[in-house]
């Protein structure tokens, strides 16, 4: 192929294929492509970490198959193929991480964090905040962390606080002479 030699090689699945002499030397071919390709035959009845195949889902994502599956906890969850034979995904979630640091009791400018609240409509994480001055505010965490937000509103960015303004020296009278 292209003045470069071949080889004939067998595959530890059966496949014959022909490999370049570099390919091979470089170690960079390892099979004939079998053991990149997921099996992609009826998953039921196979267990991948915590998910059991329960069945083929009913619906696809692009034209990828999905999954249907029982979770060692007892919740189910649709799961695409390749993410199953890759390893990919290994539970409903349950033993993930929590996608966000507790701030509980955290101070962040005028605001101390009191609790975790509802995600915002995209998912990301808001926290209850009591300020300074009594208020409290939902804000959300990505904006306490980077300091985008320090107050509920009482203080506008760029002005100090009423309480933090410092008062300019009055003038002392001179004396007269």
């Amino acid at each position: 192929e292209r003045g470069q030699t071949l080889w004939l090689c067998q595959c530890e699945c059966g496949t014959l294929k022909a490999i370049r002499s570099d390919l091979l030397r470089k170690g960079a071919v390892k099979s004939c492509g079998c053991q990149r390709k997921p099996q992609t035959g009826d998953l039921t009845g196979q267990k991948f970490g915590r998910l059991t195949v329960l069945s083929r889902a009913d619906n696809r994502q692009n034209r990828n198959i999905l999954w249907l599956c029982q979770c060692d906890c007892g919740k189910q969850k649709t799961v695409l193929t390749l993410n199953l034979v890759h390893g990919n995904t290994k539970s409903c979630g349950c033993q993930s991480k929590p996608r966000f640091k507790d701030l509980t009791g955290r101070r962040f400018g005028r605001l101390t964090v009191l609790s975790r609240a509802e995600n915002d409509r995209v998912g990301n994480a808001q926290w209850l905040c009591q300020c300074e001055c009594g208020n409290t505010k939902t804000v959300l965490g990505v904006n306490l962390i980077r300091g985008r937000t320090k107050s509920c509103g009482c203080i506008k960015p760029g002005r100090k606080p009423k309480s933090e303004k410092i008062e300019k020296p009055v003038p002392k009278a001179k004396k007269e002479a």
